[in-house]
């Protein structure tokens, strides 16, 4: 979901009725497996909390980001790239705050998928 962690049990995502309705689903299925879950909507942040929070979640996306760069300068094969490609969608759909090594990612991908050997 693109969560920043706040502490080992209590995490951030930034307000969507999507993300909104994903983590009411998840706390519904924590308590109907015996623990215990809250979800709970904050309508304001301090503007410092609300940027610690933004910087904590780019960071964690760019490791992301990172990740699939390494992995795409390693990868020649058709099989792999398709992997990068679906990883890459899923570090998308939880870049909220758009991280700077998205278009780094992408470009390495490209380059991947244009020199695979099959």
């Amino acid at each position: 979901m693109g969560a920043a962690l706040l502490t080992p049990g209590a995490a951030v995502v930034p307000y969507s009725d999507d993300l909104l309705e994903q983590t009411e689903w998840l706390a519904e299925r924590i308590v109907e497996s015996g623990g215990e879950a809250w979800v709970l909507p904050v309508s304001e942040l301090r503007e410092r909390d609300e940027a610690l929070i933004r910087a904590r979640v780019r960071t964690a996306r760019d490791q992301e980001y990172d990740t699939l760069r390494t992995k795409a300068r390693r990868q020649l094969t058709n099989r792999g790239v398709v992997a990068l490609e679906h990883g890459f969608r899923s570090v998308v759909a939880r870049d909220h705050f758009h991280a700077a090594g998205r278009a780094r990612a992408r470009r390495a991908i490209d380059s991947a998928r244009a020199h695979r050997t099959g």
